[in-house]
């Protein structure tokens, strides 16, 4: 039929699973609620999402979690339960979605860094800086935008966990470098973004934050042309699919706001870590765990105490400079 569009019936039934899509918008366009379940004809019907994550979970049904309203007959949705794992919901089944951001564009502190949010991929939010409105600034900016960030999820801690929401944490990698910007794609399907190894190395680092124990990394391209911001020198990598190692590094605030404190641990990890490169295992160890000590909450101590035990027993060429190789995304 003309205009008619349906399941693929081969591929429909060969299916595990299969749910909806759709999210509704608020009246401002913004999406505040993802929608697990809906109700059709006195039938209800997972999203695609909540189907994937029971296949997820090798489960064959999910059921709905519900309380009476005080002083009526009625009972509220609270929930999802998947076998032993509960989804928190609004009363229509809704996953609400605090973090809402900034929705108008202003211009000083209101919205000090300018971006272009690209894609939302299932957890993953990309954005680039410099197109199309060129930003000369653009690493501090990003950058800028990435602690931000970090200091909301940090703020929403507690409002998850006094809702009886599960922790949220994040991940941010920044990488500076040249790559196509424009309009890409098909006849089908167009979107203006980014390509390029730059892009790819921006990922990966995103990817390996979790190794190191840190939520934000930025590559040396954005680095050594960075000012004003206090970092902290990783490590030296090749990440997965590189063969040019590369210096990545944690920004931790603005160098105006770094207490003493701060500043003193930051140049006694840079000596450590000098030590580390200059395969000097005995004052190398001894002054990580003298780190450690101090900073216990800091696992980057723990990373390079686990590696220089390793290290001692194998024989380096004299112009190891450091560099570890990541095999995994």
């Amino acid at each position: 039929m003309q205009g008619y569009e349906g399941n693929v019936d081969i591929l429909q039934t060969a299916a595990r699973g299969g749910g909806f899509i759709d999210n509704l918008p608020d009246i401002d366009g913004i999406i505040r609620r993802s929608p697990l379940i809906f109700r059709y004809k006195n039938n209800l019907y997972p999203s695609l999402a909540l189907d994937m994550a029971r296949l997820y979970y090798f489960e064959e049904n999910f059921s709905l979690v519900t309380e009476p309203v005080p002083g009526t007959a009625r009972r509220e949705i609270t929930g999802i339960k998947m076998g032993q794992v509960f989804i928190p919901t609004d009363r229509f089944g809704q996953v609400i979605v605090p973090y809402i951001g900034q929705t108008q564009m202003g211009s000083g502190a209101t919205y000090p860094y300018i971006s272009a949010i690209d894609k939302y991929v299932g957890d993953m939010v990309m954005a680039f800086w410099g197109a199309p409105l060129d930003d000369p600034n653009h690493r501090a900016h990003a950058v800028q935008a990435a602690l931000k960030m970090l200091a909301k999820v940090e703020e929403l801690k507690s409002e998850f966990k006094e809702r009886g929401f599960p922790e949220v944490n994040i991940g941010v990698g920044i990488n500076s470098g040249f790559m196509n910007v424009g309009d890409m794609g098909s006849t089908y399907r167009r979107s203006y973004t980014v390509l390029g190894d730059a892009v790819n190395l921006g990922s990966r680092l995103e990817g390996i934050t979790k190794v190191y124990g840190v939520k934000l990394l930025i590559g040396e391209q954005t680095y050594d042309h960075l000012e004003g911001y206090l970092c902290r020198l990783v490590d030296k990598v090749q990440v997965k699919g590189k063969e040019e190692p590369i210096r990545i590094y944690q920004p931790l605030c603005l160098e105006k706001e770094a207490c003493e404190e701060l500043l003193s641990l930051v140049d006694q990890y840079h000596k450590a870590h000098q030590k580390y490169v200059e395969q000097n295992w005995d004052e190398a160890e001894s002054m990580f765990l003298q780190l450690k000590e101090k900073d216990p909450d800091t696992l980057l101590y723990d990373l390079y105490l686990e590696r220089i035990p390793a290290l001692r027993t194998q024989v380096l060429e004299p112009d190891w400079d450091g560099t570890f190789r990541h095999t995994s995304k």
